[in-house]
């Protein structure tokens, strides 16, 4: 009997521990690029220009972000964006992205997320070029 409450125990304390350990992003992408166009608050295109922290980290990770075209929101040069979550997307420097971005919920900003239907490379410039009502952005 002992040896059975025991049991039970260690396998609630294995499970509480596990609980708050960050599970795997999970989510279903937008059909295509239109849809995912449809459902952003924003959209970028443009390149990475600089990266700092880490997204295995609590504080996540800091991107500045080189707009070239913006879509849905007044166009703006540079765009920080903070990623914090296991569906953040995973960036890097001196990539071409075009990126569906909606806004953070209760904050200000907007959140980059795999979920969201991003592009990268030449899918990136190509699918921009398809986009209705571009805003070119300048210095």
């Amino acid at each position: 009997m002992k040896h059975a409450i025991f049991t039970t125990v260690a396998g609630l304390v294995a499970l509480a521990a596990t609980a708050g350990q960050a599970q795997a992003c999970r989510c279903k992408q937008p059909e295509n690029a239109m849809v995912a166009y449809s459902e952003a608050d924003l959209v970028v295109f443009g390149k990475v220009e600089e990266i700092s922290g880490d997204l295995a980290t609590n504080q996540g990770q800091t991107v500045l972000f080189l707009s070239e075209a913006t879509w849905k929101h007044p166009p703006g040069k540079t765009l920080q964006i903070n990623n914090r979550s296991t569906c953040a997307v995973d960036l890097e420097v001196g990539q071409n992205y075009l990126l569906f971005l909606r806004k953070r919920p209760g904050k200000i900003g907007f959140m980059a997320n795999k979920c969201y239907g991003n592009l990268a490379g030449e899918a990136a410039k190509k699918t921009a070029k398809q986009l209705p009502n571009v805003q070119q952005v300048n210095d």
